[in-house]
């Protein structure tokens, strides 16, 4: 499934919550925009309009909202499932069932409070954050 919606954290969490209703065992989610590379892309609008209307300093017309924290959350509070995100295309996130490699530990209230400046300063720890590449190991051991 494919899942590259309305980015917004509240809209995004929603929507993989829903598709994983709906996954096979071996299925997998795959989430657009979940590493925006500056603070205009990742600010949290309720639409592509809103951002655009915000005027933004670095405002280059990409935007992916405040998708990654969708990744926090799953990464935190989901004990069933595989979180990564591939460095590519402002972050393809990666949602598998099974055993997570790592999880972060942040409640809810945390992960709704997050900024752009948390993503910026943990991002590798927060996104999991995989070379491009990895995707093809990934699969070769699924």
């Amino acid at each position: 499934m494919f899942i590259d919606g309305l980015h917004t954290y509240q809209q995004s969490l929603k929507d993989v919550l829903h598709s994983l209703d709906h996954l096979h065992d071996h299925g997998v989610v795959v989430m657009h925009d979940c590493n925006p590379i500056h603070p205009a892309t990742g600010y949290p609008a309720g639409s592509f309009v809103n951002a655009v209307a915000m005027n933004l300093p670095g405002w280059t017309g990409a935007w992916c909202g405040d998708v990654w924290q969708t990744i926090c959350y799953l990464r935190s509070q989901r004990k069933d499932l595989h979180v990564f995100v591939l460095d590519c295309d402002y972050g393809l996130g990666v949602v598998t069932r099974g055993i997570p490699a790592n999880q972060l530990d942040l409640t809810p209230d945390e992960i709704d409070r997050m900024s752009y400046d948390d993503l910026a300063n943990n991002r590798q720890q927060f996104l999991n954050l995989k070379d491009e590449s990895y995707l093809f190991d990934f699969l070769d051991s699924n």
